[in-house]
């Protein structure tokens, strides 16, 4: 998992947003990613089983 300084040093524009909402920012992007690679994998495979689950963030 990324920190949120690594999330922040992607984009400048970043700098300034409190923790709370990189942490949003952040889990949301990794929800994106899942169901982007499980579409992928589903178009290539024909399979419905995910391979990745992501947990929330104990933060």
């Amino acid at each position: 998992m990324l920190t949120l300084d690594e999330c922040r040093s992607t984009d400048p524009r970043l700098a300034d947003i409190p923790d709370e909402e990189m942490f949003r920012i952040r889990e949301a992007v990794y929800v994106l990613a899942k169901i982007s690679l499980d579409d992928y994998l589903n178009k290539q495979t024909g399979s419905t089983v995910s391979p990745l689950v992501i947990y929330p963030s104990p933060d």
